[in-house]
């Protein structure tokens, strides 16, 4: 039968103290003031309210499954140990997280994060290595290796890189931003919408179609390409015009395009063409700003060679082309009747800068 040993100040009555039921439960509790704080069970001991410690508490290693130190309906989430000088952290029955025995911090969503094994991020307080970094050995992966590290010494200078993406299946740094903030790359740099350069070469990627910036010390744009010139007129064109040499490539840095070229006819058929000669075809068109244009090579015209050009706007991609008068040294348009019909006719190689609309 159930006995009960209260004591409330030293007196033999009262609502505190030890109470111990009958039967085969074994049940053993601890009361004060009328209400349980300790019970003590076959299967373990309760404690309603605050426990404090002032001594040792040891529990057992646990696992993973089963954490030492877990929650109440949540026996699977929790603190354990897997080794000596090791505190190891679960949830959902997996390990998550681990203190080392060498103060390393690693974290990883998937459990596998020993030594190589697995995607880890770790914190590292070596001074001769990592601060931190973001472990990937994935199988599915192409590569592997240390993703991100911050932090890492560089031992030619006792510097620090503050970020380092290695490519550890590559065996090579990729990035590297260091501590002055200079930023190093093994290859190129995308900006904007453009996508990451992918030959392997090393540059500034900027998107295909610019995104042009109103700031006179901004960058925008660059690029390279080909493009290809005709013969043409600002009024009718000819009939036709075929070529034996027709080639151009230009270069573009923010509004200022470079461009060369070089062409030869085989056949013109002049027809009912009209007005000012000129090349057709530049890459890009025109600012309203006129610009000059060097015909370094002219040869095999039917009546004045040019020897300049000039680009205007008006959302014009053509050239004007001049010659110099030998009757008063000025400048003239190239006229119709300067341009040969016959074969290798027209040879003209040019080459300039102009400002893009």
């Amino acid at each position: 039968m159930p006995s009960i040993l209260n004591s409330d100040d030293g007196a033999v009555s009262g609502t505190s103290g030890l109470k111990s039921t009958g039967g085969n439960d074994g049940l053993l509790n601890i009361q004060s003031n009328g209400s349980t704080v300790l019970a003590v069970t076959g299967s373990g001991i309760a404690v309603t309210g605050t426990m404090s410690q002032t001594g040792v508490s040891t529990f057992a290693a646990g696992t993973a499954g089963a954490p030492s130190i877990t929650f109440t309906g949540d026996t699977n989430t929790g603190i354990f140990s897997s080794g000596a000088d090791t505190v190891n952290f679960g949830t959902g029955g997996t390990e998550r997280a681990r203190i080392t025995s060498g103060g390393f911090f690693k974290a990883s969503n998937t459990g596998l994060y020993v030594s190589s094994t697995g995607s880890y991020h770790e914190l590292d307080n070596s001074t001769d290595s990592r601060a931190a970094y973001i472990y990937n050995s994935n199988a599915s992966l192409t590569t592997d290796g240390v993703l991100l590290v911050a932090a890492e010494r560089n031992t030619t200078n006792n510097t620090f890189y503050a970020l380092t993406y290695y490519n550890g299946g590559a065996g090579a740094y990729k990035f590297r931003v260091a501590d002055s903030g200079a930023i190093g790359t093994a290859t190129g740099i995308s900006v904007g919408s453009a996508t990451p350069p992918t030959d392997g070469s090393a540059g500034i990627k900027f998107p295909a179609a610019q995104s042009a910036s109103s700031n006179a010390n901004t960058l925008d744009d660059y690029e390279e390409g080909t493009w290809t010139p005709t013969l043409t007129t600002d009024g009718v064109d000819f009939t036709s015009v075929s070529y034996s040499l027709q080639n151009g490539d230009y270069t573009k840095v923010g509004n200022i395009c470079y461009v060369r070229g070089k062409l030869r006819t085989s056949a013109v058929t002049v027809g009912s063409a009209s007005g000012f000669v000129q090349i057709g075809g530049l890459p890009f068109t025109a600012s309203g700003s006129e610009n000059a244009i060097n015909c370094a090579y002219a040869v095999n015209w039917a009546g004045e060679e040019p020897l300049n050009g000039l680009t205007q706007g008006g959302s014009t991609t053509k050239i004007y082309l001049y010659y110099r008068s030998s009757v008063d040294g000025n400048s003239q348009t190239t006229a119709v009747a300067d341009v040969g019909t016959g074969a290798f006719a027209n040879e003209l190689y040019f080459s300039g800068t102009y400002t893009v609309a």
